[in-house]
């Protein structure tokens, strides 16, 4: 299903939250925030990736709601320093 960012929105997105929603969308399915962090920070690996992935992914959860897209970003809960798991879901 091809999910996109709209354009008449409240609240705009940044750079990473963009490249976030990106590799959550190429990824078609759940991804464990590990697996997402190699995908964003690809090139370019940081110690503290799954941290700032974290603070990315947060407020991208935050203004999907904010801007009524017709998705939602969908999240397992945290469990230490467990992987959560990350996806994309119609609304119904």
């Amino acid at each position: 299903m091809g999910f996109t960012l709209s354009s008449g929105r409240v609240v705009g997105y940044s750079p990473r939250e963009r490249d976030v929603f990106a590799a959550l969308v190429k990824a078609g399915e759940a991804i464990s925030t590990e697996k997402l962090s190699e995908i964003v920070f690809s090139g370019d690996p940081r110690f503290h990736a799954r941290t700032l992935l974290s603070g990315a992914l947060r407020s991208l959860v935050k203004k999907v709601e904010a801007n009524n897209e017709p998705f939602s970003i969908m999240t397992t809960g945290r469990a230490g320093p467990n992987s959560m798991k990350v996806w994309i879901q119609k609304r119904a």
